[in-house]
């Protein structure tokens, strides 16, 4: 980690493969969607996204998971700005990389309580290049 500079994650994600001794350790950001109207205007965003997936069929960006709740893009792509819209929301998870040297970090999209607390709306592993961290 940097000496001189810090960084506020929300989580640490530390995942390990079978049978590996190395634990990579990600950071995770999580962003809430507080009102109706954002939640259906983060609804929109996946949902495009979904298509576009679709229409491209591309393995350079798209969808983890067969929901479409968790997507894999690298810094900077299409995907990174589609689904992480606010450019300071960008900066910040760039920040925690950078400060982390990390090469991943996970920006999760959540619905607040109420009838369903703490839905993840969608999540997103943002693949960071070396020469950013």
């Amino acid at each position: 980690p940097h000496p001189y500079i810090a960084a506020s994650v929300d989580g640490i994600a530390a995942l390990q493969r079978f049978g590996a001794t190395r634990i990579r350790l990600w950071a995770v950001e999580v962003k809430t969607a507080t009102t109706g109207k954002t939640r259906a205007k983060y609804d929109r965003i996946l949902k495009s996204q979904m298509q576009r997936f679709a229409e491209q069929k591309t393995d350079d960006f798209g969808p983890v998971s067969d929901d479409g709740k968790l997507w894999s893009c690298q810094w900077g792509d299409s995907v990174c700005a589609a689904l992480i819209d606010d450019k300071a929301h960008r900066h910040q998870i760039l920040h925690h990389a950078t400060v982390l040297q990390t090469n991943t970090v996970v920006f999760v999209r959540a619905a607040p309580g109420g009838r369903d607390p703490g839905r993840i709306l969608y999540a997103v592993m943002v693949k960071m290049p070396k020469e950013l961290r």
